[in-house]
């Protein structure tokens, strides 16, 4: 299995949605 780049782009999109979460919960 090889990472393409859009697998990378939504890692690092959810992780900030995460953080996001994280601060308004």
């Amino acid at each position: 299995m090889k990472l393409t780049p859009n697998i990378i782009m939504k890692q690092k999109v959810c992780q900030k949605f995460n953080l996001i979460w994280i601060k308004n919960g």
